[in-house]
């Protein structure tokens, strides 16, 4: 894409995305939200690794939980980002909000669309995170899918019947909640979502994409929300200033600097 094409649809977005933070022992090294002083994870992703931890090859410890989440942007409560990431599913007031986060989309895969395959391996499958609310037709995150890369071949996720009717529980990593009716052996797949709160959804469909053969699954989510009712992420904000510094094209996503090469 021509530089000052590129440069003006980030000015569009850059006062009101910013990008996320990837520093050993200040972020967690999946999710990037703020983790405690001496550790590399947060606490909840502490928590679901420890869940989904089995005995792999040769007796050693194999994780089934996503070891990478490449959130675009950082969405913290009550600014435009975290507004955006309801807005965007509203039929009424969607237009600006849905705008933003399809830039947001298109510039990741303009000019960071290979880098994960560059950390990692080579994807080669996309599943978009099902709602799990009983919402009828297509989930407006379908708008942002069909921008991804197109050799990431699309992988049918569909949420199981019957699922509890309690709220919270439903928010828990469980990979009973999922279904996905392929082998998936030697794959890396991208799981697709629009916000990270705590994760549980997406981990539970990670280990359930995992169960199916996958042997990597990464996750790809618009935004990690911060929300600052909760004093550790309110000091990590303030200390960080979020979300004052302008989204910049030239950060990656997946290192949190320079692309891998």
């Amino acid at each position: 894409m021509i530089p000052e094409v590129l440069d003006r649809l980030r000015r569009e977005i850059a006062g009101v995305m910013t990008n996320p933070i990837r520093v050993a022992g200040v972020t967690c090294a999946i999710c990037t939200r703020e983790v405690d002083s001496g550790y590399q994870l947060c606490f909840r992703c502490r928590v679901d690794r420890s869940r989904f931890e089995v005995s792999g090859r040769f007796g050693l410890p194999q994780n089934l939980t996503s070891d990478l989440v490449v959130p675009l942007t950082y969405a913290v409560l009550g600014q435009q980002a975290y507004i955006d990431m309801f807005k965007y599913k509203d039929v009424v007031s969607f237009e600006a909000a849905q705008r933003r986060l399809t830039l947001l989309t298109a510039l990741f895969v303009v000019t960071h669309g290979s880098c994960i395959d560059r950390f990692s391996r080579p994807v080669t499958g996309l599943a978009v995170l099902p709602s799990l609310t009983g919402r009828q037709g297509p989930h407006p995150l379908e708008t942002f899918a069909q921008l991804l890369p197109q050799d990431w071949r699309r992988i049918q996720l569909t949420a199981a019947l019957n699922l509890p009717a309690d709220r919270n529980q439903r928010r828990e990593a469980n990979p009973a909640f999922y279904r996905c009716p392929y082998n998936l052996s030697g794959h890396h797949v991208v799981l697709f979502d629009d916000a990270w709160v705590t994760g549980g959804h997406a981990q539970g469909a990670a280990v359930h994409l995992r169960n199916a053969g996958a042997d990597r699954v990464t996750v790809l989510v618009l935004a990690r929300m911060l929300k600052t009712d909760f004093g550790p992420t309110a000091e990590f904000v303030r200390k960080h200033n979020l979300p004052s510094p302008p989204y910049e094209v030239t950060v990656c996503p997946v290192t949190g600097g320079a692309c891998p090469q």
